[in-house]
């Protein structure tokens, strides 16, 4: 394996294993061992697990913002918004440890949990636009009251916190897309009559 490759190799090794063992339960000498490299070998691109967990939270990361589809001060059309969700929940499910995991990973490196705190509330903002946004447009029902746009809010980020804890329960549905899906009946009630209509058809 060339430099490179070794690279990425071992951080691949390390998803798959950190997600089906535990990041408690993997050492750097299982993931060398499974990929029949030696430990020093490991250590000279990764030096300590630690390095390997900031480097997939990167990773991650870097996922996330490409998938992102948001134009300024313009909504996407719902099928953009449910592509881009169901996206979201990919990436959020090849890295599920950071979401699973969340308690072991928090107390090794607290700043990985500074992030996803900051990611979560901006998150949340982005929500509280994007409804805001479409109530301008008439989209929402207007007499819809700033608290329970606030409270609409929270049950979105609540339900992209909690999906893939919930999936664990529901072998069978193992679509991302009926997640996403899932995730945006919650506003069914709140939209124009209209608007409902072209959601529904969509989220049937």
């Amino acid at each position: 394996m060339n430099q490179t490759s070794t690279k990425e190799k071992i951080i691949a090794m390390s998803l798959n294993l950190f997600n089906r063992s535990g990041v408690e339960n993997i050492t750097t000498r299982h993931i060398a061992k499974e990929l029949g490299i030696s430990q020093g070998n490991l250590h000279y691109h990764y030096p300590n697990k630690d390095k390997l967990l900031e480097t997939l939270f990167g990773d991650m990361l870097t996922a996330l913002k490409n998938a992102e589809r948001i134009i300024e001060d313009k909504p996407l059309d719902p099928e953009q918004m449910l592509l881009s969700m169901t996206d979201n929940f990919k990436i959020m499910y090849s890295y599920r440890l950071f979401f699973q995991q969340n308690d072991v990973i928090w107390r090794r490196l607290p700043e990985i949990k500074e992030t996803m705190m900051l990611l979560f509330q901006t998150k949340q903002s982005e929500i509280l636009a994007l409804i805001e946004l479409y109530k301008k447009e008439g989209k929402f029902r207007k007499e819809i009251s700033a608290r329970q746009v606030e409270f609409l809010a929270e049950q979105f980020i609540f339900n992209i916190q909690s999906w893939l804890n919930v999936k664990d329960y529901n072998p069978d549905k193992v679509s991302f897309a009926y997640y996403a899906k899932l995730l945006f009946r919650l506003w069914l009630p709140y939209l124009h009559p209209t608007e409902m209509k072209t959601w529904e058809k969509l989220l049937d």
